[in-house]
């Protein structure tokens, strides 16, 4: 065989091929597998077809799709894949040396409701969540910007001060 022509109703699947390291693990596979088939001297050309336009050959795909779904002699799988595994594993691992002991034991706090607070309040509680909060100390410790006191009362404006 020099030459194949495949065609799917499905264009997300198409769209995901174009750019297989982006996708999921299959796709890659799917991407690889279709590269080597090339390589052997195989011309092979995607199709994208709009799906239920009567073409015969996509009409029994979906028959046989929709079959299968509902067919409970077909045994479901319950299989763990091992990127599954790893994602679990990695991620708890990473909760476990959270540096919030909360969070670190599983009982993470709730989070916050920004409804109440205006704009600038949320930016300066999610820029103190994430570490990256510039308090007039720290622009003149940092920079020598200013004189570190808060504007207000004139006292050190650390972030324990603005809370």
């Amino acid at each position: 065989m020099t030459a194949v022509v495949i065609a799917s109703d499905s264009r997300a699947a198409l769209m995901q091929l174009r750019h297989p390291d982006r996708g999921i693990p299959c796709v890659a596979n799917l991407s690889a597998k279709l590269c080597a088939v090339r390589d052997r001297g195989c011309d092979i050309v995607l199709q994208w077809v709009p799906s239920h336009i009567g073409l015969s050959g996509n009409e029994a795909a979906d028959r046989l799709a929709k079959n299968a779904h509902g067919d409970s002699a077909i045994p479901e799988s319950d299989a763990v894949t091992p990127f599954d595994v790893a994602r679990n594993t990695i991620h708890r691992r990473l909760m476990a040396r959270h540096p919030d002991p909360r969070v670190a034991s599983g009982n993470s706090p709730r989070l916050i409701s920004f409804v109440d607070f205006g704009t600038r309040a949320r930016r300066l509680l999610l820029r103190i969540r994430v570490g990256c909060v510039w308090t007039a100390e720290r622009r003149q410790r940092i920079g020598g910007v200013g004189d570190g006191l808060c504007a207000d009362c004139g006292a050190l404006e650390t972030v324990d001060h603005l809370l």
